[in-house]
């Protein structure tokens, strides 16, 4: 997926002008907020990110994130090839926490 220079993907803006944060907190483009997270793989394996994301925040509030609600705030996991989406559909189906509100 291409990641654009602002925080925002999977809305109705894919190609610049890259809607800003008021354009997407008001639901229009229907955008996430997203963290773009690079890391040396030999250092930190993607499973120990996964853990990590399913630690930090709970997926079970759809569209919402502690105060923060909104589509921009929906879980979500991106991965860049085919490896990391099967760690993520399996880190989800594990049960390593409720899949409710998540999208992988």
């Amino acid at each position: 997926m291409p990641v654009p220079p602002r925080h925002f993907v999977n809305g109705a803006l894919l190609y610049p002008q890259f809607p800003d944060g008021l354009e997407t907190t008001s639901g229009a483009t229907d955008h996430t907020e997203v963290v773009r997270v690079v890391v040396d793989p030999r250092v930190i394996p993607f499973e120990l990110l996964l853990k990590t994301f399913w630690e930090s925040h709970d997926p079970t509030q759809a569209m919402r994130q502690g105060n923060d609600e909104g589509t921009q705030y929906r879980s979500a996991i991106y991965a860049e090839n085919e490896t990391q989406l099967q760690a993520a559909l399996a880190s989800k189906d594990a049960g390593v926490a409720c899949p409710v509100g998540l999208a992988v």
